[in-house]
């Protein structure tokens, strides 16, 4: 059998801990530790701005995704915890909003979810758009096995529809950030 590039470097990386473990030494180094993980559950929203065609609220569903992409984006830059978002995080979160209006109507499935993905932490967000001028922000941050939240917060934001989302969702990144140590 051939010996390949990938099974050189296992067998030598194999001699090389057998000579280290002989000399009383450690030749290979410890992993880093892995980064806590979190889930960004998507923003619920909740409009009573009165304006429900159906190019707005295709839009204010984009804009939510931004938010939430916004977050996820600040967080994880700042390397304290890593952002698990993934085709099976979505469908988890995704399968939650069958049984609910919105996941996060159901905090104790939204942790169950975020446990499973085996993260440690967890956000949900939720959205209240007063008008196409102003909106309530809401947040709340879980450590997964925790009773309580870690973080909740609440804001108001005046601006542009787009505008208003992508800015609490910044201001919202930065106070997960503070809490998470």
């Amino acid at each position: 059998m051939p010996i390949t590039k990938p099974l050189r470097w296992v067998l030598a990386g194999a001699i090389t801990a057998l000579i280290g473990a002989g000399t009383g030494t450690s030749a290979i180094a410890a992993p880093p530790p892995a980064r806590p993980g979190l889930v960004i559950e998507a923003f619920d929203l909740f409009d009573t701005s009165a304006d429900h065609r159906a190019f707005v609220v295709a839009d204010q569903k984009r804009w939510l995704a931004e938010g939430a992409a916004r977050m996820a984006q600040v967080i994880a830059a700042d390397g304290k915890v890593t952002v698990i978002d993934s085709p099976a995080s979505r469908r988890r979160i995704a399968a939650i909003a069958h049984d609910y209006q919105h996941p996060s109507t159901c905090r104790s499935c939204v942790i169950a979810a975020a446990r499973q993905l085996g993260a440690r932490y967890v956000f949900i967000g939720s959205v209240h758009k007063v008008s196409d001028l102003i909106i309530y922000m809401r947040g709340e941050l879980d450590r997964i096995g925790d009773p309580r939240p870690l973080m909740v917060r609440s804001m108001e934001v005046k601006a542009d529809n787009r505008t208003m989302i992508l800015r609490a969702a910044g201001t919202m990144a930065a106070a997960v950030e503070h809490h998470l140590g």
